[in-house]
């Protein structure tokens, strides 16, 4: 039997894509009527925590399956409460739970450092006002070709086939490596930048439109916007301000 609490958030889900699509036409806007979404679609479900899915001795409990071995991104904060949990299966088949936990609000102590201006580019993926230039490693660009192989490949099959999943499972793993990748690179650029700098002054871009130009496969290689935002919520937690 499924969790009355999670087919509630199901619901409103399907609530809330409706609530926006009314809204977005009486504003005149383009409506975007929700699509349908089968069985294929949905990779995460979500729990009211303690009402089908609950920590217990270091273990995750979920209702009808049991428990099972969790291995923790990061401590959980003593001081939060947790008040929901997301089980999600990633496109690869890799299982995680995403916790919700309601913190008190922090003050950040403002820390005085230098200043230092940002220009984001595609030749070098940053330039600092110090001088001092970020390569841009281009992890899309690099793996393209092995890309395309296995596509091509994938093209030949009959669609639904056993040789057609297995080329999709391998593509699909070879986008989370390109993406993970990139993850990694802006964790660690942003942090080494909140480390050193208390002013942090960057571009105000439109990378919306920038991405309907000609040189949108390289932008999104760079991921400005992903990077951006992770220079921001770290510069707060660190007591350093990001300017646009």
């Amino acid at each position: 039997w499924c969790n009355y609490s999670s087919l509630q958030q199901t619901l409103r889900r399907l609530d809330k894509a409706f609530a926006s699509f009314f809204r977005r036409l009486k504003a005149g806007e383009k409506p975007g009527y929700p699509r349908f979404k089968g069985r294929g679609h949905f990779k995460s479900v979500c729990y009211v925590y303690g009402d089908g899915l609950k920590l217990k001795d270091g273990r995750l409990y979920v209702q009808n399956v049991g428990l099972i071995r969790l291995f923790f991104h990061r401590p959980l904060p003593p001081e939060g409460k947790i008040k929901a949990g997301i089980l999600k299966r990633d496109r690869v088949g890799n299982w995680y739970v995403i916790f919700q936990i309601e913190l008190p609000d922090l003050e950040s102590a403002w820390r005085d450092g230098p200043a230092v201006g940002v220009d984001m580019g595609l030749e070098h993926f940053a330039v600092l006002s110090t001088g001092e230039w970020i390569e841009n490693p281009r992890w899309f660009r690099e793996t393209e070709e092995r890309l395309a192989v296995l596509q091509r490949r994938r093209s030949r099959c009959r669609r639904g086939s056993r040789r057609y999943r297995e080329l999709t499972r391998r593509i699909r793993r070879l986008h989370r490596h390109i993406s993970d990748q990139r993850r990694d690179f802006h964790h660690k650029v942003s942090a080494a930048l909140v480390r050193r700098f208390g002013f942090i002054a960057v571009e105000d871009l439109n990378i919306k439109g920038l991405y309907r130009s000609r040189v949108s496969k390289s932008i999104g290689d760079a991921g400005w916007g992903q990077f951006l935002h992770m220079l921001e919520y770290k510069a707060e937690r660190a007591g350093a301000l990001v300017v646009r």
